[in-house]
């Protein structure tokens, strides 16, 4: 497998490239990200609601629980359910299925304070417009936050990052480990 990655010519290319290792066995490279399967693949449900906006004509998934109650209400039966699914399934920008529908905005309808809402938005539309069109209020109404479509994450629940630093037991002590790991 190391050599399969190897052959992706990752260190000299002018091209940033992803590449995503979908294996329990330690391969000694360095890893960005530790996903579990499920953040990987989620639970289907942003798909379906991808596929609804799409039949809708929506250029916007707001990510907020009320709206998505409103709007999907056969995937989130109340606002608490929505929630729920927001903090379990983080929103990854770095997933393909979002990096190629659209981006991660941060909005607030005009003269409101407190905390910003978040929306995916379909790439190429125009965010104050597409958000304005779902959550049925003028365009003018909605206040869109300059420099945002960058930010990693939708949920405070973060991705598990591995330490730099840290060493498994077996690398510092060469004596411990399995027999096959000794070629025994």
């Amino acid at each position: 497998m190391v050599q399969a990655i190897d052959r992706l010519r990752l260190v000299h290319s002018p091209r940033k490239k992803t590449v995503v290792i979908l294996c329990n066995i330690p391969l000694g490279l360095p890893v960005n990200d530790l996903i579990t399967w499920r953040q990987l693949v989620g639970d289907g449900r942003l798909t379906e609601a991808l596929t609804l906006c799409e039949e809708e004509g929506w250029d916007v998934f707001p990510l907020v629980p009320a709206e998505l109650a409103r709007l999907f209400s056969e995937l989130w039966e109340t606002e608490k359910a929505a929630e729920r699914w927001l903090a379990n399934n983080p929103l990854n920008r770095l997933l393909s299925i979002i990096r190629l529908w659209g981006v991660i905005h941060s909005y607030r309808h005009r003269g409101r304070r407190g905390k910003w809402s978040k929306a995916l938005i379909r790439h190429g539309a125009d965010p104050r417009v597409a958000i304005a069109g779902v959550l049925e209020v003028a365009p003018e109404d909605i206040h869109v936050r300059e420099g945002t479509g960058s930010e990693p994450l939708v949920t405070a629940n973060t991705v598990p990052r591995p330490h730099p630093n840290v060493q498994h037991p077996r690398d510092r002590h060469p004596r411990i480990g399995s027999m096959a790991d000794q070629g025994l």
